[in-house]
């Protein structure tokens, strides 16, 4: 990080190590929770990888950038041809009006695209369903809703990150959302943060469904267990909420936290 942030300010052409650096990094946080300097790093590496895209420089796609290519089609009017509630099972119970929606994401589009691997991301999404509907709330699903953008913001494309924030904020406010509950990390730190950069001050506020939980009256059951954390660095360094994951695993007694 130390070489990046001294060659982007004083060297035109960067290094090539260095340049492959800036698409190496996971913007993960944990250089700029150490920097005694207190550099913000992951906003730089945004920026670098801004420019780097100017200049023709996109870095390695991952899986061919499908789910890049998926993101600039709801950008680009796509949202409305979708079929993406088949996924919901016949047992839980979500709204078509109401103060709070469930930001799904782009767990309906990992299921296709990593099907030959059993990926199953939507799991975790009934899995959230379930907990509001024993919270007493049933959360509204949109049919048409658009990926957070968040791959785009972090790959230098900000020009359809920004058509993504703008519809995605209309369409929480055509809808009369007032809360936006996230199972996704990288979703939850998106609508929190970068939607805001773009659109300015939200309408609505945005959780993430540990903080939901931690926060409940729930008591958990389940087979017991002994759990490792691994904290997802949008939600713990970048939004500082590493205690609501902890806090929801102490709703149950038959999880241990090793």
């Amino acid at each position: 990080p130390h070489r990046i942030v001294g060659q982007s300010i004083f060297k035109d052409t960067p290094e090539k190590d260095v340049a492959e650096a800036v698409w190496n990094c996971f913007t993960c946080g944990l250089c700029e929770r150490r920097c005694p300097a207190g550099v913000k790093y992951a906003k730089l590496q945004q920026g670098l990888r801004q420019r780097a895209r100017a200049d023709g420089e996109t870095g390695q796609c991952t899986h061919s950038g499908s789910l890049l290519s998926i993101m600039r089609l709801h950008a680009h009017g796509a949202d409305d041809k979708q079929k993406r509630l088949n996924w919901l099972p016949d047992d839980v119970k979500v709204a078509e009006k109401g103060d709070t929606a469930l930001f799904v994401g782009c767990a309906p589009y990992f299921d296709e695209v990593f099907k030959h691997m059993g990926v199953k991301t939507t799991d975790a999404t009934v899995g959230t369903i379930r907990l509001l509907n024993a919270m007493g709330v049933e959360p509204v699903i949109m049919g048409d809703e658009i990926c957070c953008g968040h791959d785009l913001l972090w790959s230098g494309d900000k020009e359809n990150f920004e058509i993504l924030a703008k519809k995605n904020v209309e369409k929480m406010k055509e809808r009369g959302i007032k809360r936006v509950v996230h199972a996704c990390a990288e979703c939850y730190r998106t609508a929190s943060k970068d939607w805001a950069d773009v659109t300015g001050n939200l309408e609505f506020s945005n959780v993430h469904i540990t903080e939901l939980v931690a926060d409940s009256k729930l008591t958990l059951n389940g087979k017991p267990i002994k759990a490792t954390i691994q904290d997802p660095c949008r939600l713990s360094r970048h939004m500082g909420k590493a205690d609501a994951i902890r806090g929801a695993l102490e709703k149950s007694p038959s999880i241990e936290v090793k």
